[in-house]
């Protein structure tokens, strides 16, 4: 018999309603204040009603350090140290683009890693939160801590860094008019004659100005660019040398020793003869002596020194100091953009041509805060932006050479090394020129990305 008891299933009333996905932000201002408050709102209705920063970098490995969010959990941090996040927020208050935006996502603060169904559900939105994100911040050198805890050296580069950040920026930038009055500062400051025939020998035929650092150029195998300054620097004194034991005479009557008195004669005897070991007019060696000791024309007081090292060495410690920087952050650039989570991304990013990219290291530069004042006259203080229309650095030719880790420690001798194209152009090969598949199949996969 059939049965009328039989129950059929019953269309659900009401579909249950999943709650909308709750990004957390970080207050920029208060952050660049040492005070981390975040907010939480719905991700669903912020596009095109609230601005904010989503921030890409490459952990490091630090001792932990907990925030308490104020949305209900707290965070365990060990990708950076706090100091360096408080720093970036602080220059993105004064960034020309982003001082205007109130938040930043940084995934260390905002995401819940101890939550796993909160955890979870942030991770399914990631691709989300860097889409809508206003702007794109890289910054490869967050884990700075971590760098300079396990090696030395870089803590010595990023110190160069640091002292040098104002070059490297306009550098980075392509600033040559800033660079070139940077340049000449520098060289004021080193007591370097203001003879224009010897600056220009400095600046276009060594490898220790912005000149090289920005075009490329092939020397003869066996040039040596620390002789090449060596030989400027020497035959700079010699001429000094001979220019102040001339002097000019008002009938220019005479030979020899044109306008010397008989007493200037007699002292500059009297000097040779205690000098007879050295022909260099400022010899440090003629301060031995108290009692013997006679000023000669063309000594400088060292009460005048600005540094008490020839100026030779200080051309070439500043060249190779802003040279190693570069390269660092070359080679951070790469580290960073090899990441697998870093390619998602930056791929994202080339959508609203939006990512722009900063390094802590060069925050502490000891005049970065006048300079940003005097920037925000004119065009403004900006962070370092990757242009995805640009093709400027595509074709740069022989760059393929220096980019070659195995061609070019070699090449940087025999060539010009101009570091602020090779930073381009790898920047492009590794951002542009390598599709999605390529970049994921050379990618570094570890914990840390």
């Amino acid at each position: 018999m059939p049965s009328n008891d039989t129950q059929q299933p019953q269309p659900r009333q009401e579909e249950e309603q999943t709650p909308p996905f709750q990004i957390v932000l970080v207050d920029i201002e208060k952050a660049s204040q040492h005070e981390i408050h975040c907010v939480e709102m719905p991700l669903e209705d912020m596009a095109g009603k609230l601005d904010y920063v989503a921030l890409s970098y490459r952990w490091g490995e630090l001792q932990e350090t907990m925030i308490d969010t104020q949305v209900d959990y707290t965070a365990s941090i060990t990708s950076f140290d706090l100091e360096d996040f408080y720093d970036i927020c602080d220059m993105m208050t004064q960034e020309s683009d982003l001082k205007h935006i109130k938040y930043v996502w940084v995934d260390a603060i905002c995401v819940d890693q101890v939550n796993y169904e909160r955890r979870k559900a942030t991770i399914y939105q990631m691709t989300n939160i860097y889409e809508k994100a206003t702007y794109i911040l890289a910054v490869p050198d967050l884990h700075a801590a971590h760098l300079k805890s396990i090696y030395i050296k870089n803590e010595d580069i990023m110190a160069g860094s640091s002292d040098y950040g104002i070059d490297i920026y306009h550098l980075i930038h392509g600033n040559t008019a800033e660079l070139a009055a940077l340049e000449n500062k520098f060289l004021d400051d080193a007591n370097v004659p203001n003879d224009p025939v010897l600056r220009q020998w400095l600046t276009k035929h060594t490898d220790h100005f912005m000149y090289s650092f920005m075009n490329y150029k092939e020397h003869d195998f066996y040039y040596n660019a620390g002789k090449a300054l060596d030989h400027i620097y020497e035959s700079s004194q010699f001429s000094a040398h001979r220019h102040h034991h001339h002097h000019h005479n008002d009938d220019d009557s005479g030979d020899g020793d044109i306008g010397a008195s008989e007493g200037d004669q007699t002292q500059m005897i009297m000097a040779d003869e205690v000098l007879q070991h050295c022909d260099n007019v400022d010899c440090p060696l003629a301060r031995f002596d108290k009692d013997t000791f006679v000023q000669r024309p063309g000594m400088i007081n060292p009460s005048n020194r600005t540094d008490s090292r020839e100026w030779k060495q200080l051309i070439y410690d500043r060249s190779n100091s802003i040279r190693q920087s570069v390269e660092f952050l070359t080679d951070l650039m790469v580290d960073w953009s090899s990441r697998v989570w870093v390619i998602s991304e930056f791929h994202i990013s080339k959508k609203k041509n939006n990512l722009k990219f900063w390094f802590t290291q060069l925050e502490s530069a000891s005049h970065l805060r006048s300079m940003i004042d005097e920037l925000s006259d004119r065009n403004g203080f900006t962070f370092f932006k990757f242009d995805f229309n640009d093709t400027s650095f595509s074709d740069t030719q022989k760059l393929d050479l220096l980019a070659n880790p195995e061609v070019a420690p070699n090449m940087r001798w025999y060539t010009s090394n101009p570091v602020y194209l090779k930073f381009h152009y790898i920047l492009v090969r590794q951002l542009k020129q390598q599709s999605f598949l390529e970049k994921i199949l050379r990618s570094k996969a570890s914990k840390y990305v």
